[in-house]
C-alpha cells in the first residue's frame, strides 16, 4: 500500500519531470528552427561549391540524434535527460 509520503514524492517527481518535458519541448522547437536555417545554408553552399559542407552535415546529424533523444524523453521511452544533462551527441 502506498503511503501519503510516497504519493506526495511521486507527484513531486512527476511535476519535476513535467517541467523538464516542457523545457525539452521548447528546446526541440529551437533545434528545428536551427535545422531549417542549416538546411537553407547547406542548399546555398551546395549551389555555390557544387558539394555540401561536411561540417554542416555532421552537425545536422548530431542535431537529429539530439532530437531523437528529446523525443525518447518526452514519450517516456527513457528517463535519461538529453544534453545538457548528458554529453552532446556525436555521430
Amino acid at each position: 500500500m502506498e503511503t501519503k509520503s510516497d504519493s506526495d514524492s511521486s507527484r513531486v517527481a512527476q511535476g519535476i519531470r513535467a517541467l523538464f518535458m516542457l523545457a525539452f519541448w521548447i528546446a526541440s522547437r529551437v533545434v528545428l528552427a536551427i535545422v531549417v536555417v542549416l538546411a537553407l545554408f547547406q542548399l546555398i553552399c551546395s549551389l555555390v561549391t557544387r558539394s555540401p559542407n561536411d561540417k554542416i552535415m555532421r552537425f545536422g546529424k548530431n542535431l537529429g540524434v539530439y532530437l531523437s533523444q528529446i523525443v525518447d524523453f518526452l514519450t517516456y521511452n527513457t528517463d535519461q535527460k538529453p544534453w545538457p544533462f548528458q554529453d552532446w551527441p556525436r555521430y
